[in-house]
C-alpha cells in the first residue's frame, strides 16, 4: 500500500460486541488496517468472540485487557500507550460504537491532528456550512459551556466571511474520529487518567491543540451506530443535568468539565462571574420546577469536588 499507514485504536467495555462488530471492526476490515481494542472490563463471553475475532486473522488485532473498567481515561491511556505495536503513520481513534462512512484516502495529507466530522455537534455543523464555529464554542472563563460574552456572541454572531475552515484550529474534539501522527502520539501528551469518565477527551485534545493545532477533515465522516448521552439529551445543560437518568454521568460530566474550566481559565474575575450566573440560573430552575429533579445534590457534589480537584474513580453507584 503506497501513501500514508494507518491503525485503528478504540475502547470497549461490558457486552457491546456487536456495536464494536459494525464500528471500528467494520471500519478497519473495509480499510485493511491494524485494530488494538482496549477491553475495559467486558465480560467474559465478549471477551472469548473478541479472541474469536483475532484468532481468525481477517485483519491483525491486538486486545489489551484491563479487569475493571478504567473509565475513558483509562481506557484511551492504554490504547495510545501501546499504539506503537502498530509501526504506522497515523493512528485513528474510534469509539466503540463508530464507523468511518467512507475509506480512507492514504495518498492524502494529513496534518499532524485532526479529526472527522460527527453529527450532532453545533460548532461541527457550523464549520462545515462555512460558519465560525466561535458562536458554539465554550472558551476560557467560562463555566459548563456557559459564559454572559457566549450569550451575547450567539445574540450577536460574527459575520460569516471571517472564518476559514483550513486554516482554523479547534480547541478540543472528541476521541471519536481523531486522527493522529506518530509524532503527536511520540509528544508525552495524554490522556489524564483521573478524570476517568466525560472531558478527559476535551482536556487530552485541547493539550494537543495548543501544541500542534487541531483541524477539521472534512473528506471524511463518522457515523454512530450507538448513541451519545451528552449528544442526544434534548435540551441546554441545565435541563440535561436536571433531568439526566444515570447519576454517575450527571456526576463525572459535571466534575470534569468544572475542573477543566477552572484549569483553563484566563481571567479569575471573568470565571467567578459566569460560575455565579449560572449557579444562579440552575438553582431557580431547580426550585421552580414543578417535579423535582433527584440530581440537585449531586451536581452540587460534583462542582464542589471539581473545584476541590477531588478527581479519580469513584465508582457507579452515586
Amino acid at each position: 500500500m503506497s501513501g500514508c499507514s494507518f491503525s485503528v485504536l478504540t475502547v470497549t467495555y461490558g457486552d457491546r460486541y456487536d456495536l464494536l462488530l459494525e464500528g471500528p471492526y467494520k471500519t478497519a476490515l473495509e480499510n485493511g488496517l491494524n485494530l488494538l481494542v482496549v477491553c475495559n472490563g467486558v465480560s467474559e463471553s465478549y471477551l472469548q468472540k473478541l479472541c474469536k475475532l483475532e484468532a481468525e486473522h481477517r485483519i491483525t488485532i491486538k486486545l489489551i485487557v484491563h479487569e475493571a473498567n478504567q473509565g475513558s481515561a483509562g481506557g484511551f491511556y492504554s490504547a495510545i500507550d501501546n499504539a506503537k505495536v502498530f509501526n504506522t503513520d497515523y493512528y485513528l481513534l474510534l469509539d466503540d460504537d463508530n464507523y468511518l462512512e467512507y475509506k480512507l484516502d492514504n495518498d492524502f495529507h494529513y496534518k499532524d491532528a485532526s479529526f472527522f466530522p460527527r453529527d450532532g455537534r453545533s460548532y461541527i455543523n457550523a464549520a462545515i456550512k462555512g460558519e465560525t464555529p466561535d458562536n458554539y464554542l465554550a472558551k476560557p472563563n467560562s463555566f459548563l459551556g456557559f459564559s454572559i460574552e457566549r450569550a451575547l456572541r450567539k445574540a450577536f454572531p460574527k459575520s460569516k466571511g471571517s472564518f476559514a475552515l483550513d486554516s482554523f484550529s479547534f480547541p478540543w474534539a472528541p476521541y471519536g474520529g481523531l486522527m493522529l501522527s506518530q509524532k503527536v502520539l511520540n509528544s508525552g501528551i495524554m490522556p489524564n487518567k483521573e478524570l476517568f469518565l466525560y472531558c478527559d477527551d476535551t482536556d487530552y485534545t485541547y493539550r494537543i491543540s495548543n501544541m500542534f493545532g487541531l483541524y477539521l477533515n472534512t473528506k471524511n465522516r463518522v457515523l454512530d451506530v450507538g448513541d451519545s448521552w451528552n449528544v442526544s439529551a434534548a435540551g441546554n445543560v441545565i435541563t440535561r443535568l436536571q433531568n439526566g437518568e444515570e447519576r454517575w454521568r450527571v456526576y463525572y460530566s459535571v466534575r470534569n468539565q468544572v475542573f477543566f474550566d477552572k484549569s483553563v481559565a484566563r481571567n479569575y474575575l471573568s470565571f467567578s462571574l459566569n460560575t455565579f450566573v449560572f449557579c444562579v440560573l440552575f438553582l431557580t430552575f431547580y426550585l421552580f420546577k414543578v417535579n423535582k429533579s433527584k440530581n440537585g445534590m449531586i451536581v452540587a457534589k460534583a462542582i464542589l469536588d471539581g473545584f476541590r480537584n477531588r478527581l479519580g474513580n469513584n465508582g457507579f453507584d452515586l
